[in-house]
């Protein structure tokens, strides 16, 4: 006996949760345990499928598009509450969890302990998913790593040793999941004995990006005070300690206006917290535009054939601008959109 799990489309309770049961899909009739109406297994079993894929559909455009991190996030929890098996869900809550980091709260600490908590529900997994899985979280970290130096600072000048200090912190966040990362690639391949492409260059990426990572923390840093620091230590309660030069060296950056993490100077300008994209206006823009086309199109429309109707030289005229300035209008919110939905598609593609 094969059991599996139907959604009751009958059912008036709000949590979707509750339509949910198990069927045995070779019986010939089942019956809902709540309502108890009578299903053919394949049709409840499709419909609880065909609601589990639109969910996953919709979690997952928000993710690869960078359309609202946070909603993301919540859209795979909830995922992962109406099917608690659902690995996908999974994936994707820590996947979102990487991407909702900013440059004053990084999320890998909490990215770390989930990973951990879950990891051998993914061992147990189609290995290849979880690779794919892998190797997505190992370039958001990366990209993190290349867009969070260039807001502290200028052409290698940090802005002061408040930005440096959290360069170092946020480095050894980094450090540690790709740590983690390397530890599960190795595993998989020692221990579960699997091996593809994809996990060799995998393998080979972390290893190569630790290497950088570690580079960067023994490396000396210069703000543009002139003071050239270097990393200590971490302390018990999280601090960072740095050493630096007495010898105070000139920069030539006299013109660059600066910056500051806090907004205690009114003379600095705050640096942005955001560090990846959110493509949520743009996708609000691509959502708007392809109706005002439509719209504008049928008024050019309508202007053109009142144009031909009428033989008034003024009326003539005015439907005649009116159809010009239409098309003109038509034609700017078709560009919008195509161009909104290239660069959403440019995101998920990077992203997926």
């Amino acid at each position: 006996m094969s059991l599996k799990k139907a959604y009751c489309p009958h059912c008036h309770f709000k949590n979707e949760k509750n339509h949910v049961f198990l069927v045995n899909e070779d019986a010939l009739t089942c019956y809902c345990p709540r309502c108890l109406s009578e299903f053919h297994p394949k049709d409840v079993i499709n419909k609880y499928e065909q609601i589990l894929n639109k969910k996953i559909s919709s979690a997952k455009m928000l993710l690869y598009s960078a359309i609202n991190m946070h909603l993301a996030y919540q859209k795979f929890a909830d995922l992962i509450e109406f099917d608690s098996d659902c690995v996908d869900g999974y994936y994707g809550r820590l996947l979102a969890l990487i991407y909702m980091s900013t440059l004053r709260h990084p999320r890998f600490d909490d990215f770390n302990l989930m990973f951990e908590i879950s990891n051998s529900m993914f061992r147990k997994s189609n290995l290849e998913q979880y690779v794919r899985f892998l190797d997505k979280c190992n370039n958001a970290v990366k990209e993190y790593d290349i867009i969070f130096i260039k807001r502290l600072s200028f052409k290698k000048y940090f802005y002061d040793i408040d930005c440096l200090k959290l360069y170092f912190k946020n480095l050894i966040e980094i450090k540690l999941t790709l740590k983690l990362l390397l530890k599960e690639v190795s595993y998989i391949k020692n221990n579960l004995k699997f091996s593809n492409i994809q996990l060799i260059s995998l393998e080979q990426d972390l290893t190569d990006n630790l290497d950088k990572n570690t580079n960067k923390i023994s490396d000396k840093y210069q703000t543009f005070e002139g003071y050239t620091y270097t990393f200590v230590e971490e302390s018990k309660n999280g601090n960072i300690l740095l050493g630096h030069s007495d010898n105070r060296k000139k920069t030539l950056l006299k013109h660059i206006k600066p910056k500051s993490l806090n907004s205690s100077d009114k003379r600095k300008h705050i640096i942005k917290d955001k560090v990846y994209p959110d493509n949520t206006n743009v996708y609000k823009l691509m959502k708007i535009t392809l109706p005002m086309f439509c719209i504008f199109v049928t008024l050019m429309i309508i202007s053109l054939v009142l144009l031909f109707a009428l033989k008034n030289k003024i009326t003539f005229l005015i439907f005649l601008i009116s159809s010009i300035s239409f098309a003109f209008i038509s034609i700017c919110f078709i560009v919008l959109h195509l161009i909104s939905r290239i660069k959403l598609n440019k995101r998920h593609q990077l992203i997926k």
